[in-house]
């Protein structure tokens, strides 16, 4: 049996994000949907790849009152161009 990693309950639900990579050449803002939630971070589709490290502002307009700098934890590839990344506050 596989040990889970996580230590804060993870909330599977679809909410709008907006998130842009601050201090980016072309600042361009996306929109996308959660895939979950935690305390501790978010995962989410995009159809960027964002390597582990990378610096992302992160609005969830209905979680939170301004965007929050978040760091892309993990990646992987779904489909071309489709992307499953998590990242933590």
């Amino acid at each position: 049996m596989l040990k889970e990693k996580r230590t804060h309950y993870r909330l599977q639900v679809n909410l709008p994000v907006l998130y842009k990579v601050p201090n980016h050449q072309a600042t361009t803002i996306k929109r996308t949907t959660t895939y979950d939630i935690s305390d501790s971070g978010i995962c989410f589709y995009t159809d960027t790849l964002h390597k582990n490290g990378t610096y992302l502002q992160v609005t969830l307009p209905h979680i939170f009152d301004s965007p929050k700098t978040c760091t892309v934890k993990w990646h992987s590839k779904k489909q071309d161009d489709i992307y499953k990344i998590g990242v933590y506050f």
